[in-house]
């Protein structure tokens, strides 16, 4: 089903439905799964390359810091979603992870408390009986806000 696209099917194969930790890397899936809202996969996978290069390597401390004059630019670059909120949620975002960190709060031990430590595995038997929301996403979303 994506064989044609091999920037996806390498995500699919080596990423996705893996358990992932460290700070860190949650929080730029974070980042991206913001970017990627009411949009395709594949289209942030094409520009995670360059949001990594445009936001300092998604480093939560530069990417706190971004000015009004930097998001200006960076709704000019056609290699990013330009959707001035989402690009704005990221700095939003990065001062959020910076004060979880400062309060000795570790995001990855935070985000997978909401799973007692373990991944899900579920076996739904179609799509359709996979829920929009859980107990721990609807608690997560709460605590992120």
């Amino acid at each position: 089903w994506v064989v044609d696209d091999h920037l996806y099917l390498a995500y699919h194969d080596q990423e996705w439905g893996r358990p992932l930790y460290g700070g860190d890397r949650l929080f730029e899936l974070l980042c991206r799964e913001g970017q990627q809202a009411g949009l395709s996969w594949s289209t942030v996978l094409k520009q995670r390359a360059h949001y990594r290069h445009c936001f300092f390597g998604l480093a939560a401390g530069r990417m706190a810091a971004l000015s009004e004059a930097q998001l200006a630019e960076f709704m000019q670059d056609s290699g990013l979603i330009r959707n001035r909120r989402k690009l704005a949620a990221l700095g939003q975002n990065a001062r959020a992870y910076l004060a979880l960190q400062a309060q000795g709060e570790d995001f990855s031990t935070l985000l997978w408390a909401f799973v007692g430590g373990q991944p899900q595995v579920n076996h739904f038997a179609s799509a359709e009986q996979v829920p929009a929301s859980t107990p721990a996403s609807v608690a997560m979303s709460k605590a992120l806000k």
